[in-house]
C-alpha cells in the first residue's frame, strides 16, 4: 500500500493546482485532468513480480514449473525468489500425487541431492533425509556429475526419482515450506 502512497497525494497536489479551469495562453480553457494524466503517465510503474500458483497438493504446497528450464542450482535460486525451495516429497501419497500433475515425457528438478557424501540424499530445504522413490535400475550414475534428484512421469508402472547431471537443464518443482 505504501508504494501507491505516491499517486494520491500527487492527484491532491495536482488537483490544488489545476483544479479549476484555467485559460490557456491561446485564450482556450483547459481541462486540468489534461495535466494530470500527462503527470501520472510519467511516474514509473513498478511492476510487483507474479507469484506463481503454489497450488495444495496433499498437505503442502508446491508450485509446478511447467515451461522453465533451469540447471539444478538457478532452479533452486528461482524456488528461493519465489519464495520457496526446490520440492522434496514427505511420502509415497505425497509423490503419487504431485507425480499426477506433471506433463508426459518432461523431467522435473526435485530439491533433492547427494553433494556431501555419495548416495547420502538429502532434501535442500530441511537438510534431512529424503523421501524417495526411485524408477527401476536407479540411482545410476553414469556420469560424475549426477547428484541431483530429477522426476519423470512417463510410464505409471515405473514413476519415480533418478539421479540426474546438475547442469541439465529441466523444469522443476517448488515447494511451500521447510518441512522435507
Amino acid at each position: 500500500m505504501v508504494k501507491y502512497g505516491a499517486v494520491p497525494i500527487l492527484v491532491l497536489l495536482a488537483a490544488g493546482h489545476y483544479g479549476s479551469l484555467a485559460e490557456s495562453e491561446n485564450g482556450e480553457f483547459q481541462n486540468p485532468w489534461d495535466n494530470l494524466t500527462d503527470l501520472l503517465g510519467r511516474i514509473p510503474l513498478r511492476m510487483a513480480t507474479p507469484q506463481p500458483n503454489f497450488q495444495l497438493i496433499g498437505s503442502r504446497y508446491f508450485h509446478i514449473e511447467q515451461n522453465i528450464k533451469q540447471n539444478w542450482t538457478t532452479a533452486a535460486s528461482t524456488c528461493r525468489q519465489l519464495g520457496g525451495y526446490l520440492a522434496a516429497m514427505k511420502d509415497e501419497e505425497e509423490a503419487k500425487a504431485i507425480i499426477a500433475r506433471l506433463t508426459p515425457f518432461k523431467y522435473y528438478y526435485m530439491g533433492i541431492n547427494d553433494h556431501e557424501k555419495r548416495r547420502s540424499f538429502v532434501s535442500l530445504a530441511s537438510g534431512k533425509p529424503a523421501f524417495l522413490k526411485w524408477s527401476k535400475g536407479e540411482p545410476d550414475y553414469v556420469y560424475h556429475d549426477q547428484n541431483c534428484v530429477s522426476i519423470l512421469n512417463f510410464n505409471p508402472d515405473d514413476e519415480g526419482l533418478m539421479v540426474a547431471p546438475c547442469s541439465n537443464k529441466y523444469t522443476f518443482i517448488c515447494q511451500k515450506d521447510t518441512e522435507i
